[in-house]
């Protein structure tokens, strides 16, 4: 049929090719599915495993879903307190700003009261 490799592209010979041994004969069916309650049962079988495989999927589901939630609350909540932190941040930045201009603005000339020695209370 074809004279390339499916795989690769490559061109093939026949030499390379190698024959497969099937066996022909198709397999019987069970006993068992050969009457009407054994089909009945073979599909009852059939569905169970179906419900089962359903069931386990839904608890998985369930379970995907609680993890998701929690992840999800605990991201926004990360959000709020970076959110928080960066407002206090530049609010401490805007305060440090005005007091640097009030302390520029501030003549020099002025110096601070200060007194001598420790309070009477102290000694």
């Amino acid at each position: 049929q074809n004279e390339n490799c499916p795989v690769t592209g490559e061109p093939l010979s026949v030499e390379e090719l190698i024959a497969i041994k099937i066996n022909k004969a198709v397999q019987p069916r069970p006993a068992g599915a050969a009457s009407i309650p054994g089909l009945l049962q073979t599909f009852q079988n059939e569905w169970d495993a179906s419900v089962l495989e359903t069931f386990t999927l839904k608890k998985q589901l369930d379970t995907v879903r609680q993890e998701l939630a929690h992840a999800l609350y605990q991201h926004d909540a990360s959000c709020r307190v970076i959110a928080r932190l960066i407002k206090e941040r530049d609010e401490a930045r805007d305060a440090l700003i005005e007091l640097r201009e009030q302390v520029k603005n501030q003549p020099s000339t002025e110096s601070m009261e200060v007194e001598e020695g420790f309070p009477s209370e102290v000694e």
